[in-house]
């Protein structure tokens, strides 16, 4: 098992349309700043799949995800000013994984049974395709988030960012506020894992289905 390209994962836009609260900005948005609402409302249409999967992927549970979004668009919209418009998904990916850290001290993540190893929601598989298709991709999704799940979060983390969210290594580095070269190191490591634990998964499947 290789792990997905970027364009494999969920359409960015289907998941945050399928996902959006019935006024998923209300909260955010101010009567007396039309040109930051404006601004924020870009920025959500424009960032709120692709920050809901990598959110997802580095490990919060379903039943958390619309709290951190809520939580990371909150620290955007308090500090907009602040960030410039090519700046915008790192700033809001480098605010979600310090807001998962802050709530993974404060508890540990909470078990899933395995149907909550992915989105309800989730489009999975093309228009046209067949129940076995749909069945087939799902436990794909499944073994890949258990995957993810059994790395370090540091492994994880940089994973995410670089195969999921496909951001270079520079990108990395800024969102996670190390060198460089440290992100190359992590990416190494947490390919070479995944590929193992991959691998031993795959035989486990095997050996079951005989």
């Amino acid at each position: 098992m290789t792990f997905p390209a970027s364009g494999d994962w969920p359409d960015e836009m289907t998941l945050a349309l399928t996902h959006a609260q019935p006024d998923p900005l209300g909260v955010l948005c101010s009567t007396e700043r039309p040109m930051a609402n404006e601004r924020l409302k870009h920025v959500v249409t424009t960032h709120y799949g692709a920050l809901r999967r990598a959110m997802r992927r580095v490990g919060v549970s379903n039943a958390d995800l619309d709290d951190v979004l809520q939580e990371i668009f909150l620290v955007f919209t308090r500090r907009m000013a602040e960030v410039s418009p090519d700046s915008e998904r790192s700033f809001l990916l480098q605010v979600g994984l310090r807001v998962v850290h802050t709530r993974q001290r404060a508890y540990v993540r909470r078990r899933e049974t395995l149907d909550d190893s992915i989105d309800e929601a989730t489009p999975v598989g093309p228009v046209g395709s067949t129940p076995e298709d749909v069945m087939s991709q799902r436990e794909e999704i499944e073994l890949l988030d258990r995957l993810l799940g059994a790395m370090p979060a540091e492994l994880r983390t940089v994973l995410v960012l670089c195969e999921v969210e496909e951001a270079t290594l520079e990108e990395a580095a800024q969102i996670l506020d190390v060198k460089v070269g440290t992100v190359a190191s992590r990416l190494f490591r947490a390919r070479k894992l995944f590929d193992k634990l991959a691998t031993r998964a795959r035989a486990a499947q095997t050996t079951r289905s005989r």
